[in-house]
């Protein structure tokens, strides 16, 4: 089957892109593949009145994306067409453009999009499910999209006038990661017959018995991890107050947070604020060879996210025979 995927990177690494990653391996094992990435970076790095004016008209109808895929619909003559996160670089207008291009599209539901406009139903610090009813006002609110007011709502008007032109109900099929994200379209309107359940699959590379850390010993001190983007529905906050609760009582070993995000120089003024900088580290990002190293010298792996989809990151440290806490949700 020849299979065009989409997907626009978003400006700090997470899950989805780990999972489609895995997912673009997995299938040119057995079918023709071709993909097309935007990269969110690029717009971030381009500052100015004069590039945000044109990147703000841009979300709504970018030609250059859509002319990219429309050549390459043309020269490939894809079976399928596999969707992503397509926003912002791909446009709202290459929505409408995918809908009648002839070819049968399917997304993946990732998040919470088209009914969310961070993706997560969240803002203020607390869930904001109103947008499974079309209602995006609280987000608006709360400056939930990039912590603008502003960009927030020209997001959503995007969002609702694709839900107006009927754009979502033109997709052949939707293929959701979980039962939950499954349900939660389902409240949101979209028909249940038209969505699959297909978790992510998961292929654990074997780690050499000589490069296996030995279990620290009664005098050693234990490491806790937590990996994933630094945002707040991440629940790195929940985290760092039991961590100073426990600090208290007992020293239990040290935590690490490793990942990037918006949140990141909070969290780092909270730990200095908490006085925990000799027991917690912020490390930043880890490259895929660090990851793995981390994993294999870790005891436990932590996930306190208050509002969650998958948590991609849970097979990630299973599969390094980790034991796991987390927070029940998604």
């Amino acid at each position: 089957m020849k299979v065009l995927q989409i997907f626009n990177r978003y400006a700090h690494m997470g899950g989805e892109e780990i999972a489609v990653a895995q997912m673009s391996a997995e299938l040119s094992e057995n079918h023709d593949l071709r993909s097309i990435t935007f990269d969110s970076q690029v717009w971030a790095t381009k500052t100015g009145i004069f590039n945000r004016f044109q990147q703000f008209l841009s979300m709504a109808w970018n030609p250059r994306s859509i002319r990219t895929v429309r050549a390459q619909i043309e020269e490939f003559q894809p079976d399928v067409i596999l969707l992503h996160n397509i926003m912002p670089i791909g446009s709202a207008g290459l929505f409408l453009y995918l809908t009648h291009c002839g070819v049968p599209v399917a997304h993946f539901i990732h998040n919470f999009r088209p009914f969310s406009v961070n993706g997560y139903c969240w803002g203020n610090g607390k869930l904001l499910p109103q947008g499974l009813r079309k209602n995006f006002f609280p987000e608006v609110l709360a400056g939930a999209w990039q912590n603008s007011i502003f960009k927030t709502a020209w997001y959503a008007l995007l969002i609702r006038i694709l839900h107006v032109a009927g754009v979502y109900r033109k997709m052949d099929g939707w293929i959701a990661i979980s039962q939950f994200m499954k349900d939660s379209f389902v409240k949101g309107g979209i028909e249940s017959e038209r969505i699959h359940v297909l978790p992510h699959s998961w292929k654990p590379k074997a780690t050499p018995k000589n490069q296996v850390d030995k279990a620290p010993g009664k005098n050693e001190e234990k490491l806790f991890l937590f990996l994933g983007r630094i945002t707040e529905e991440k629940g790195i906050r929940v985290l760092l107050d039991a961590w100073e609760r426990v600090e208290q009582e007992t020293s239990c070993g040290k935590l690490i947070i490793a990942g990037e995000g918006p949140e990141k120089a909070a969290i780092r003024n909270l730990i200095l604020e908490l006085n925990l900088e000799d027991k917690v580290t912020l490390t930043g990002r880890l490259n895929r060879e660090t990851m793995r190293t981390f994993y294999s010298k870790m005891d436990l792996f932590v996930l306190p996210s208050i509002k969650e989809t998958f948590g991609v990151v849970i097979i990630e440290a299973l599969s390094s025979g980790k034991p796991v806490v987390s927070t029940k949700c998604g």
